[in-house]
């Protein structure tokens, strides 16, 4: 698999990690199903670990995004908040990316 379109898979897992956690009425103003979002992550995911074979960092990105996803009431209970686990799960996608770079 060339470069470009392991980025392009990046690229994708970052958009829809993003989108995926949008206000889910915002979502449906623009007629988007969040549940459609989250199988094509899911797809991306699994395309990416079969790519890059680095099962930590899928599981990783896995965890987040359905941390994320919890109901308010559990991330208080876990005393996080939503927006460290969204910075932290775009974190973990880039710095790879990054690193590769540098």
């Amino acid at each position: 698999m060339s470069q470009m379109t392991k980025y392009i898979l990046v690229f994708i897992t970052l958009f829809l990690s993003i989108v995926v956690n949008l206000d889910k009425g915002l979502l449906s103003h623009y007629g988007i199903d969040a549940n459609i979002l989250m199988i094509a992550l899911a797809a991306f995911i699994i395309t990416g670990l079969i790519a890059q074979e680095r099962l930590g960092l899928i599981v990783l990105v896995i965890a987040l995004v359905i941390g994320i996803n919890l109901p308010e009431e559990v991330i208080a209970d876990w005393g996080v908040d939503r927006q460290y686990l969204l910075v932290t799960l775009i974190a973990v996608i880039l710095l790879p990316l990054i690193n590769r770079f540098l």
